[in-house]
């Protein structure tokens, strides 16, 4: 009877290392996984930063050697600060511009109200000879018949 507890306690024992060898595999599939993915990223990164090599040397070539350290941070702040109020600039203008085009508008259609106001205002002059009415005619009331 021994004979068959132990291999009960054994078969266990078997039994709880498989599931652990399975959950281990499972694991390492998931890591290798992982790998790939962080050798994916890195062959990708190391894509860019041969971009960026590749801009920094054309950069050099046309303007000179980069600064250096904090230079460089600020050299690059400054540029940045600069595009900046650039922008800022331009958008302030063309604000302006589209302000003053409708300012103007409004001037000249302000304008066109005036004077059309002015000539409603004036009395009418007679535009043909011989087609002028007397005082008396201005000031009888008609009457129909």
């Amino acid at each position: 009877m021994e004979a068959s507890g132990d291999n009960r306690g054994i078969s266990v024992k078997a039994e709880d290392l498989r599931a652990r060898l399975k959950a281990a595999e499972d694991k390492v599939r998931e890591l290798e996984i992982e790998v790939c993915s962080l050798e994916h990223d890195i062959h990708q990164l190391q894509g860019e930063n041969e971009d960026l090599e590749d801009r920094v040397e054309r950069y050099g070539a046309i303007w000179g050697q980069l600064p250096e350290g904090d230079h460089f941070i600020q050299a690059l702040k400054s540029s940045r600060n600069r595009a900046l109020r650039q922008g800022n600039a331009l958008e302030e203008e063309d604000h302006t511009l589209r302000y003053n085009a409708a300012l103007e508008d409004f001037v000249q259609k302000a304008e066109i109200v005036k004077r059309h106001k002015d000539s409603m205002k004036q009395p009418s002059r007679p535009s043909a000879v011989g087609t002028e009415t007397t005082n008396a005619e201005r000031t009888e009331p008609k009457t129909s018949m």
